[in-house]
């Protein structure tokens, strides 16, 4: 346990080597089903690989990162293999897969009131995924992204890690605002954030659609129509379906009703 905490302070401070020895006596428990800082752990060492561009170190934690004997049960497991998952589809080149994944896991690491560098994690990953996948939208969806990672640590006035996130946003291309911007403090979330096509899928949200049946709709994946309401919850800040239809219908997305 002591060494998942180790970890994550060193990835904190931008030690990526540092975080992969300390977590390398942390591997055997992964799959155990012990606590969900250890799942966050698992990420940790992802991220590291990833920064160290140590691709030995990487093929070793994807697979360390699926094996499970927990059934994952607990949602930080779900997060933790959807994360290493996203991996594995990246260096095989699937861009889509692996963005969505990582929306997946991002939301799950979000449930979890225990852990948040996860979440924080996923989403600097699926920023520069997106940005290299380069669709449509894509860009604008890698800022979303950043704009969701933002409130934790300004709250927490974690003056270090916020330099650390700058460094990353600027050299990506990113805008990357000291202070939150209008758009993260006020309740009103107007449509124009969104694409045509992202307006589109909110409203069909708000009717109770499934993500499958939005699919079926629109004529397009189910994979896509993921990655539509993904946008949606970064662009607009939410963190629910039912805020999207609060919001879509002209409620208060903070008090949705259920």
């Amino acid at each position: 346990f002591g060494a998942s905490i180790l970890g994550r302070v060193t990835l904190l401070a931008g030690d990526a080597r540092a975080t992969l020895e300390y977590l390398d006596g942390l591997a055997a428990d992964i799959g155990q089903g012990l606590y969900p800082e250890v799942d966050e752990a698992a990420v940790c060492a992802l991220a590291a690989a990833i920064t160290q561009e140590d691709s030995v170190a990487l093929d070793r934690w994807i697979e360390l990162a699926l094996a499970d004997e927990t059934g994952f049960r607990r949602v930080t497991a779900r997060a933790r293999r959807a994360f290493a998952q996203a991996e594995r589809a990246a260096k095989e080149g699937d861009l889509d897969l692996a963005i969505s994944l990582l929306g997946e896991s991002a939301e799950s690491f979000r449930q979890s009131v225990r852990v948040v560098f996860g979440e924080t994690l996923a989403r600097r990953r699926r920023s520069e995924l997106l940005l290299r996948r380069n669709g449509v939208g894509d860009h604008e969806a890698a800022q979303a992204e950043l704009a969701a990672i933002l409130p934790y640590w300004r709250k927490a006035k974690a003056a270090w890690y916020l330099g650390q996130l700058e460094r990353w946003a600027t050299d990506l291309g990113l805008v990357f605002s000291v202070e939150a911007p209008a758009a993260e403090v006020s309740p009103t979330r107007t449509r124009t954030h969104l694409t045509a096509r992202e307006r589109e899928v909110a409203a069909l949200v708000a009717t109770g659609l499934s993500n499958k049946e939005i699919a079926e709709k629109l004529v397009i994946s189910e994979r896509t129509a993921e990655g539509h309401v993904e946008h949606i919850l970064g662009k607009l800040q939410f963190r629910s379906r039912s805020q999207i239809a609060a919001w879509q219908t002209g409620g208060d997305p903070a008090h949705p009703a259920s």
